[in-house]
């Protein structure tokens, strides 16, 4: 097995609302074009995630990073942009959390097969976050993985929720935020 594994803010976004929708077939008209408005964002190269994921009403963007501050708060102000550009079709609440891109896997296979990339303790904790908010009532734009909130420079107040994460299962702080993260 491969040990090449690159540091990365795993990026989730979901749209608010969409089970209500599913209701009236709504959700199905919001998804649609939720999903072109991605692809149009991605397609315009102005993003520098690693790869994105687009799944029903979520998307999931994976950033390269360093332990530089800088590629930090450079991959913060993408997903910040993207999410912006989502809440144009629906509103939309996002996580991020830091963690390790899987290796990748030669293969020559010609199946339709996509392997995601990002790590699945970074995954697991931004749906264990997103449980927890829930489960507190806490509806805010942005939760952000201290790790990551340590190395951002952003205007807006957080607070900071304690937040037990895999793969340790040590409490660690969780910064929500009610509004974007930067103002254009």
């Amino acid at each position: 097995m491969k040990t090449d594994w690159k540091n990365c803010i795993v990026i989730l976004i979901d749209l608010i609302g969409i089970q209500k929708q599913a209701q009236n077939s709504k959700g199905s008209v919001v998804m649609q074009k939720f999903h072109q408005k991605v692809l149009t964002e991605i397609d315009s190269g102005n993003y520098s995630f690693y790869h994105v994921y687009v799944y029903n009403d979520a998307v999931l963007a994976l950033s390269l990073i360093d332990n530089e501050k800088e590629s930090f708060q450079n991959a913060m102000e993408d997903a910040d942009k993207l999410k912006k550009k989502i809440d144009q079709v629906q509103k939309s609440y996002a996580i991020a959390v830091k963690g390790q891109v899987f290796p990748t896997i030669n293969s020559e296979s010609k199946n339709n097969l996509t392997i995601i990339k990002t790590s699945s303790w970074a995954m697991a904790n931004c749906f264990k976050i997103e449980a927890e908010m829930k489960k507190h009532k806490v509806n805010k734009s942005w939760y952000v993985d201290g790790r990551i909130a340590r190395k951002i420079k952003t205007h807006q107040e957080s607070r900071k929720h304690l937040v037990e994460l895999h793969p340790s299962g040590k409490k660690r702080n969780v910064h929500s935020y009610d509004n974007y993260l930067w103002n254009d």
